[in-house]
């Protein structure tokens, strides 16, 4: 994606992993693994309240926050750029790429580096496994309930003055209102979606809605989040799988005219 829309206005990426239990808080782990990357690319701490997960069943997004799994703190860890954070709960691992409303589209480095920065953390703490003997016995791929991969997009519509202003930048179909001899067409989304996905044993959540930045200026903020479980042996092949997935709905999801302006 990168490569090709090199303009895209790709504003997050974010690689995630839930486990089915406390599991960081075992032999003090989180803390072992937040002084590493302190140490080393992630210098800044930052603590908040835990963050609550989105599960998709019967049908229905529910919200599931159990403290006893993912105790009542986020540390989150920012590298001196301000442009990756590591995001840790007992329960959880995210990192984030982020670009900034006043930073200019193109600093995008691309899946493959934000991917390796979070194999990074993962191989860390499987050597932290097989060292400590209390935890060895552990199957790292039996504590991993989810994955996710998420993007978000942050697009400018302030200069669209079309009748249908939105259908210039996304491939959808939109309600109108006749009054009269008069079409009106929506200007404002605010929108979610669910598409069931059974090659990552998951979904996808989409969410679509306008909004501002920081100047004021008016956006479409989209965020794709893919979530499901592991396809194989190997984290990997679950996050390409993800990954197909995402660069395919960006594809699909704008008009011709608005993906060659991006190229």
């Amino acid at each position: 994606m990168a490569v090709k829309y090199s303009k895209a206005p790709i504003s997050e990426l974010i690689f995630g992993i839930i486990f089915n239990s406390g599991f960081l808080s075992k032999k003090g782990m989180i803390f072992d693994l937040i002084n590493e990357l302190t140490k080393g690319d992630y210098p800044t701490l930052v603590t908040q309240p835990a963050i609550f997960e989105e599960d998709w069943a019967d049908n229905r997004i529910s919200v599931n926050m159990d403290y006893e799994k993912a105790g009542f703190s986020l540390y989150r860890l920012y590298s001196k750029d301000g442009y990756y954070m590591v995001q840790l709960q007992k329960n959880c691992i995210l990192i984030n790429w982020i670009r900034k409303d006043d930073i200019a589209v193109g600093k995008y480095p691309g899946f493959t580096e934000v991917h390796n920065r979070f194999n990074k953390i993962i191989t860390w703490i499987k050597e932290r496994i097989e060292k400590e003997v209390e935890l060895k016995d552990l199957d790292f791929l039996k504590q991993i309930k989810n994955l996710s991969l998420t993007y978000h997009d942050r697009v400018s519509i302030e200069s669209s003055s079309d009748a249908e202003p939105l259908k210039k930048f996304l491939n959808l179909s939109f309600p109108k209102v006749p009054i009269g001899d008069t079409e009106l067409y929506p200007s404002s989304i605010i929108s979610k979606f669910i598409v069931p996905c059974p090659q990552i044993n998951g979904f996808d959540a989409v969410s679509i809605n306008t909004g501002q930045d920081q100047q004021g200026k008016r956006i479409l903020a989209i965020e794709n989040r893919i979530k499901g479980g592991l396809i194989s042996n190997d984290l990997d092949d679950w996050f390409k799988s993800a990954h197909k997935i995402q660069v395919d709905f960006f594809a699909n999801l704008f008009t011709k005219e608005v993906l060659t302006s991006w190229q």
